[in-house]
């Protein structure tokens, strides 16, 4: 009848001292073993990006970056860019935290303020492929909200947030 990954027989593997249990594959299982394989844990969840907002202009390349330099500060777990892009300053700070699932970035430039640059927010379909499990392309097959804090509104889209295509 149903999928049952229950049925697992869990290992404990440790690394960077943190444990953590994981399900042994188990022939005889083959439902379950199919479902583990397709199940989206080793996908990205999300593509964090920088964009042009004129949207006569073309995406940004790696190479309309001028004189770029990066730094990994690892005491503090962030990494600063710097770069110059359409002949504006950019400064990118970001951040993870050490043990929770949290990213943050600064953006700072002329060209955020007024309004040339921003972000932008690409959200994967979800394949059974066990190769090539992201699907890009397919915003309509699937929805994301956008929720602030603070008092500013929500919004709600299909895929991706701040570019198509």
């Amino acid at each position: 009848a149903g999928v049952e990954p229950l049925r697992f027989t869990e290992a404990e593997i440790s690394a960077r001292n943190h444990s953590a249990r994981y399900p042994v594959l188990q022939p005889k299982l083959a439902a379950e073993t199919a479902w583990l394989r397709a199940n989206p844990h080793r996908l990205s969840l999300l593509r964090l990006f920088l964009r042009r907002t004129d949207p006569r202009l073309p995406p940004i390349a790696p190479s309309d970056l001028r004189s770029p330099r990066q730094t990994l500060h690892l005491w503090n777990g962030t990494l600063t860019s710097s770069f110059e892009l359409d002949g504006a300053p950019v400064s990118v700070v970001t951040a993870v935290h050490p043990s929770l699932d949290a990213l943050a970035t600064r953006v700072c430039s002329p060209a955020v303020r007024s309004r040339r640059l921003g972000l932008g927010l690409a959200f994967p379909y979800g394949s059974e492929a066990f190769q090539g499990g992201l699907e890009w392309g397919k915003a309509d097959r699937h929805a994301s909200t956008l929720v602030s804090g603070g008092g500013g509104g929500g919004g709600e889209g299909g895929g991706e947030r701040g570019e198509r295509g």
